[in-house]
């Protein structure tokens, strides 16, 4: 019983009371920041990016295609 009455308190203020870290994140999943804050730079064709610590490679990726560096 006990549990249930600490998951049903966090889950309303969770709601309704939300943190400024909840709030940044609300933003940015409606902004669709994986979209845009984080492939959007002022690159060009001509741009050096070097991508230190890539876990998969898939934002070394997405910013080639995007720019399309030539070599």
């Amino acid at each position: 019983m006990e549990n249930l009455l600490r998951r049903a308190y966090f889950s309303v203020q969770r709601r309704f009371f939300k943190t400024a870290q909840d709030r940044i994140f609300d933003k940015w999943f409606a902004d669709r920041g994986d979209e845009t804050y984080r492939l959007n730079y002022d690159l060009t064709a001509e741009s050096i990016v070097i991508d230190c610590g890539g876990y998969k490679g898939d934002w070394a990726h997405d910013i080639f295609e995007r720019y399309m560096p030539k070599f």
